[in-house]
């Protein structure tokens, strides 16, 4: 079962990659974001069944943990804003230059800082996160900030979910 939960979540993870390209138009929508979501939830079912991993197998899903919160993570905060805010996915927005990359190290930072128990470390890339959103938001539009706030909670919400796989199969 240790392997049914690193293949489901390298699969979210591969998803989310590919959904990186412009290209990639399939991989942008709701019907993706949904799929990985609920390829989390038979993951975290799976790991309540199966006892304590091995040092391999926990560091495997570990790994697949992390690859699948930083990369499933910018798909599913499109879907949400395109849903909550109105706004066309991939649409260039002056008012947010590389948001999306910097959410993509947001959550690679904060779900590597969780699977290595470090849960202070990923509190404090989260407040680094909120003092440069806070600096960059003076002058700013009310959706512009929204957009800001809302996608951050839900880039940490998804990197959340992910680790909350490792959490329960490594316990």
């Amino acid at each position: 079962m240790e392997l049914m939960i690193v293949a489901i979540l390298v699969v979210v993870a591969m998803l989310g990659l590919i959904s990186l390209d412009p290209r990639a138009r399939w991989a942008h929508g709701l019907a993706v974001t949904v799929l990985c979501v609920a390829l989390t939830a038979v993951a975290l079912a799976l790991a309540l069944q199966i006892p304590p991993p091995d040092t391999a197998m926990r560091a495997a899903i570990g790994l697949a943990t992390v690859a699948a919160a930083t990369f499933m993570g910018w798909p599913v905060t499109e879907v949400v804003l395109s849903r909550a805010l109105k706004m066309p996915p991939r649409e260039p927005n002056a008012d947010l230059p590389a948001s999306g990359w910097v959410g993509l190290v947001e959550r690679f930072g904060f779900s590597l800082a969780l699977v290595l128990g470090l849960p202070e470390v990923a509190a404090l890339i989260v407040g680094v996160k909120a003092l440069g959103s806070y600096a960059m938001g003076e002058g700013e539009g009310n959706t512009t900030q929204a957009a800001r706030v809302l996608g951050t909670l839900t880039s940490i919400a998804w990197a959340l979910c992910v680790c909350a796989v490792y959490l329960v199969a490594a316990s």
